[in-house]
């Protein structure tokens, strides 16, 4: 009997010494996520505020407050050792209760720099109530701006896409019949089963899928079947912006084209009239035409209309653009019916 006992107590010991490991080891940096970029640490945790975070896995509200308030104060005492000037390119706190600091990578760092700046945060701590403030030192990269230009997954639209037939810009994501998720493009970038790419072949992994069908009855529009989407676009420098719904545009609507060449442009619809389209061969009925400006590798790019300030309804794919100027687009309708497919926001 006293032996199971033992047995018993030995097995919670081990399981408390188990769920005390992930904050311990991230403390050591030895965590996964710190394992290959902690420079230094400093400080310590008391035992308790340790113990709290590992059986609730979760950092107290309370212990966040003061993080954040020593990350407040201590953000214009850091203002000399920011990059450029200096190789602090963040600064802030960590899922496991510390603080810590960004170094940039690129730059090389005295050890006395680096305690230089732990002093100024023990300090901020000091006067916040938290003596001997715990804080790692991180090598991290300095953050790069996505273009429309570099591959993006999931795939977002108004981004570059390519296919055999050259470069245009995605448009949005679609659902078939059979439930089937993919990418809506302008058709004319491509021929039926040519494979498609994002951004382009030249860049490893950018294969998307294939063009499964083409619409040329009453769009210059292309499905691409393909999983990794999102139903965003790519608006400007990184920033991705969700449409809440879809709809018919009107004259006199001002709207708006996301492409991959020219960016983000506006104008107003102005007319509706047939459209004879040169890569088909034809002329596509009841095309939508605007005052926005376009260039070649626009073609795809969402075209959408902002009912107010924060939303965006998605209204068409910009085909090409006519002198003097004016973009010209399919509607969704006419997507729909010529692909089988609906917007899946």
């Amino acid at each position: 009997m006293l032996l199971g006992k033992f047995n018993i107590l030995l097995l919670a010991l081990l399981v408390a010494a188990m769920a005390m490991v992930p904050f311990v080891s991230a403390t050591n940096g030895d965590d996964v996520y710190y394992k290959n970029i902690l420079i230094s640490s400093f400080g310590n945790l008391s035992g308790d505020m340790q113990k709290n975070i590992a059986v609730t896995n979760s950092v107290p509200d309370t212990w966040v407050d003061q993080l954040q308030k020593v990350t407040a104060d201590a953000d214009k005492d850091l203002d000399k050792y920011y990059y450029p000037n200096g190789p602090v390119i963040g600064h802030g706190y960590d899922m496991y209760g510390t603080m810590d600091v960004q170094i940039n990578k690129d730059m090389k760092v005295d050890p006395t720099l680096i305690k230089e700046i732990y002093e100024v945060i023990k300090k901020d701590g000091e006067r916040n109530g938290v003596k001997d403030i715990p804080c790692k030192f991180l090598s991290i990269g300095l953050m790069k701006v996505e273009s429309r230009f570099d591959k993006i997954r999931p795939v977002v639209g108004g981004i570059e896409l390519s296919s055999t037939n050259g470069w245009g810009t995605t448009g949005f994501r679609g659902r078939n019949s059979a439930g089937t998720l993919g990418i809506v493009t302008a058709g004319h970038i491509g021929t039926l089963n040519a494979a498609a790419y994002q951004p382009d072949s030249s860049v490893s992994g950018s294969y998307v899928g294939t063009i499964s069908t083409l619409g040329t009855t009453l769009s210059d529009s292309a499905f691409i079947p393909y999983s990794n989407t999102a139903g965003t676009f790519y608006q400007s420098d990184g920033i991705y912006v969700t449409y809440l719904g879809y709809g018919d545009p009107i004259t006199g609507q001002t709207v708006y084209k996301n492409g991959a060449a020219t960016g983000l442009t506006s104008g107003s619809v102005l007319f509706f009239n047939s459209a004879y389209n040169p890569y088909l061969g034809k002329r596509l009925p009841n095309q939508a035409f605007a005052s926005y400006s376009s260039a070649s590798g626009d073609s795809g790019a969402p075209i959408y209309y902002k009912p107010s300030t924060f939303v965006n309804i998605l209204t068409g794919i910009h085909m090409g653009s006519v002198d003097p100027g004016y973009g010209v687009f399919s509607t969704i309708p006419a997507v729909d019916s010529d692909l089988g497919i609906t917007p899946s926001l």
